[in-house]
């Protein structure tokens, strides 16, 4: 953690804790996240929501010298349709910045109606979000793609799966959150519970609460703009369309067991946690599909452990004579890089011993990966292989078996290099017509989810 910021998480936590009303908001490079510098004086805060609740946050961001107030968004541009008939919006709001006292740190805001305008700008670090409460994980998910950080008003989240879906945003980009409860962090209420805890007043018999909306929150929970899109191990409409499946729904392993066993029994080291296959311990053995597959297209997102190895094998077969998988079928390498440093065959996205990957393109240990591998057919009889990780393509080979193809002499290369070996790799290497899917128990924690295939025919082209 970087320490010459002059906003530390310690103090930024005591401050929240201790103020009644007022959001606060450190950007993840003030901590030193992404390798990024450390700011030297303020966040570049963008407010999206300027009501009621949202002006409020507005003006006390204003008051705070850390905080410089760069584009503001509201889809009111000004009117009288707020509690108290107040004059609230995207116009008023811009007075309030310009008219501020310390308005030469936040001269020329940028305004607009369209929140995404916010989350492109470079010039935003943070973003306040309060909107009505059924945007909130729409705009918390997007912000924190955008790599923005993010302050947002209560309540988080009208679904248990939206909340869901906002947690995973915030690990999966490795963002700073924080939710305005300051019904829970003020000072005066802080004080009132610990009156009640330790009996300085008398039983409480009633509890009344005011403004409390309920239809009208059932009514926002059905409108379209929840975040169900980004909710694990379902299908797209246009993925359901081009033939894709789920291997993998999010409560049954069904479509998985153990390599070389006799039984569709898995290993309790394997586990559905939070709607993903995690191997929560080593001796859960490598899993399967029970399915074999020739060409396809998968594609998954993985989460690995500090330390972590791993992989996914492809058109793996059963032989009684060889019980290590990775010496008959070709593995697509999981590993954490960032802190376990290896050369470019064995890091995250290499093609194991074969083909190498560029440093550093997978998330770091805790967030999720996209992956897609592709093997297609190609020309006379031969494969064609495609790797991605993340937004960054891996491998390209055409796996052409004859003699002098330009695979068979990456086989040969590679075993003059581990002659004598068990890395050595036989003849039998990558033979199979059809094969299972694997995922590789290597001893470290390691998680699946939205594990989707597409069988491809011999007439089709990617």
């Amino acid at each position: 953690m970087s320490q010459s910021s002059g906003v530390t998480r310690r103090t930024f936590l005591t401050a929240a804790v201790g103020v009644a009303a007022s959001p606060y908001v450190i950007p993840a490079s003030a901590l030193g996240a992404d390798g990024r510098p450390a700011p030297s004086d303020r966040v570049a805060l963008g407010c999206i929501g300027l009501g009621g609740r949202g002006g409020t946050d507005l003006k006390s961001f204003l008051a705070d010298d850390r905080v410089g107030v760069t584009a503001l968004c509201d889809v009111d541009t000004g009117s009288r349709r707020y509690h108290g008939n107040k004059e609230k919006g995207l116009t008023r709001a811009k007075q309030w910045v310009e008219g501020h006292k310390a308005a030469g740190k936040n001269r020329g805001v940028y305004t607009t109606q369209d929140f995404r305008e916010v989350l492109a700008r470079d010039d935003v670090d943070a973003v306040c979000i309060a909107t009505p409460d059924h945007w909130h994980a729409a705009m918390v998910t997007a912000a924190a793609k955008a790599d923005k950080d993010i302050y947002c008003e209560k309540p988080v989240s009208l679904t248990v799966a939206d909340g869901r879906a906002m947690v995973r945003a915030v690990r999966r980009y490795g963002r700073v959150f924080q939710c305005g409860s300051q019904r829970r962090s003020s000072e005066t209420v802080r004080r009132v519970c610990e009156l009640v805890r330790n009996g300085r007043m008398s039983d409480m018999k009633t509890v009344a609460a005011s403004r409390l909306c309920i239809c009208v929150a059932l009514f926002l929970a059905a409108l379209p703009c929840r975040v169900f899109a980004d909710s694990p191990n379902q299908l797209s409409r246009q993925e359901k369309a081009e033939g894709f499946k789920l291997l993998f729904d999010g409560k049954s392993m069904g479509q998985w067991r153990n390599y070389r066993s006799d039984t569709d029994t898995i290993r309790p080291q394997w586990q559905i946690v939070d709607e993903a296959m995690v191997l929560t311990a080593k001796g859960g053995r490598d899993l399967i599909t029970k399915e074999r597959f020739r060409h396809f297209d998968l594609r998954l997102q993985y989460t690995i452990a500090e330390g972590g190895n791993s992989g996914i094998l492809l058109r793996v077969v059963e032989d009684p004579g060889e019980k290590l998988s990775w010496r008959l079928a070709p593995e697509f390498q999981l590993f954490d890089s960032y802190n376990v440093k290896v050369r470019g065959q064995r890091s995250a996205g290499a093609l194991y011993g074969l083909v190498a990957a560029p440093q550093n393109i997978a998330g770091k240990p805790g967030q999720w990966n996209d992956v897609r591998i592709l093997l297609e057919p190609a020309a006379d009889n031969a494969d064609r292989l495609r790797c991605c990780l993340g937004d960054t393509q891996t491998v390209d080979l055409v796996v052409d078996r004859s003699p002098q193809s330009e695979w068979s002499k990456l086989i040969k290369r590679h075993n003059q290099e581990k002659s004598g070996t068990k890395y050595e790799l036989p003849p039998a290497f990558f033979q199979a017509e059809t094969g299972h899917i694997l995922l590789q128990d290597h001893g470290a924690r390691v998680a699946f989810r939205n594990i989707r295939i597409r069988k491809l025919n011999a007439t089709e082209s990617e």
